[in-house]
């Protein structure tokens, strides 16, 4: 139990890091106005109200990107259970996902691909796991 605990904790670091990256990218290629207040929910709206597609873009690719690389270290990592480990990462990570999608206005399409794709990904990424580690 404790090395799934462990498989579940190291994939979660991985996914939030590349999350994290895409955010960044995001920010320093549509950086918002000089002293933004990323607290401040109402700035942030209009901020992310004006980003281009491009910007969703790049967003989805490092959340797929995240789900899958977290879903896959979880997966090296357990010893048993690697489906279920690679799945429950994939679940935190779609719920962290949802909320930040409908607590920020994000296009519709966004919020549909983001919610949907969780699961396959991370199974996607679990079976890789699987055969990587050969047990």
């Amino acid at each position: 139990m404790g090395n799934r605990i462990m498989a579940v904790v190291f994939g979660l670091l991985a996914g939030w890091a590349l999350v994290m990256a895409g955010d960044a990218i995001v920010h320093h290629q549509y950086a918002p106005p000089a002293g933004f207040d990323f607290n401040d929910k109402e700035a942030l709206k209009a901020y992310v109200g004006t980003l281009p597609d491009k910007a969703f873009y790049i967003l989805l690719t490092f959340w797929v990107l995240s789900v899958f690389a977290a879903a896959l270290i979880a997966a090296l990592i357990a010893r048993a259970a690697k489906i279920r480990v690679a799945l429950i990462v994939g679940i935190i990570l779609m719920i962290g996902s949802a909320i930040n999608v409908f607590t920020i206005p994000h296009p519709v399409w966004l919020r549909i691909i983001t919610i949907v794709q969780y699961i396959p990904v991370a199974y996607i990424g679990g079976r890789l796991g699987m055969r990587f580690s050969h047990s």
